[in-house]
């Protein structure tokens, strides 16, 4: 098969009736889901690890809200890194979040989807977000489904160069970054 799907030597190839269709074939049963989830908790990890105080991120939203991620920005924890702690107790819940021994407790700001975008993909930060304001949340690294991901600052027609503080500035997430992102959930 070449670049462009094509099968050398087939009498039928580059007819438009004849297309490649590409199918994702997974378990739907419990040991499935099971398999997927304990994947993407791994990965989570790792991605952890790496993370950079700026970098945006994208998390697994696992409430019943329709979105299947948030996005958000790694803030300093406290320490100079987004990593407020590493959990080494067996289970700790920190502000409503469970922790297993293992796990990062990432420091993020939490960025909203600009309900003037019908593709969902346009985030709005606080309106106040001078040094020392921000406040952030924290989160279970094995929830990271993709870390420094490119944001594009969105300027609104007819704006002026100069931002104002009482304005929320928006970021849009390109369409083939959110498909790694919903991809790597489960």
């Amino acid at each position: 098969m070449d670049v462009d799907s094509n099968v050398c030597g087939c009498v039928n190839a580059g007819r438009t009736a004849h297309k490649w269709y590409q199918c994702d074939v997974s378990r739907k049963d419990t040991r499935g889901i099971v398999a997927r989830r304990k994947e993407a908790q791994g990965k989570g990890r790792k991605l952890a690890e790496d993370g950079k105080i700026g970098q945006w991120v994208a998390v697994q939203n696992r409430a019943d809200d329709g979105d299947p991620y948030l996005v958000g920005r790694l803030v300093d924890g406290g320490n100079g890194s987004p990593i407020a702690k590493k959990v080494t107790e067996s289970t700790v819940k920190i502000n409503g979040t469970t922790f297993t021994n293992g796990d990062y407790v990432m420091a993020i700001e939490w960025f909203s989807r600009d309900p003037a975008d019908s593709q969902r993909l346009t985030f709005m930060g606080d309106a106040d977000d001078t040094p020392g304001s921000i406040q952030f949340e924290v989160v279970n690294s094995t929830e990271l489904r993709a870390i420094n991901l490119k944001m594009t600052a969105v300027r609104r027609p007819g704006a002026s160069t100069r931002r104002r503080a009482a304005v929320p500035q928006r970021y849009t997430l390109n369409a083939g970054d959110e498909w790694v992102v919903i991809s790597a959930c489960w």
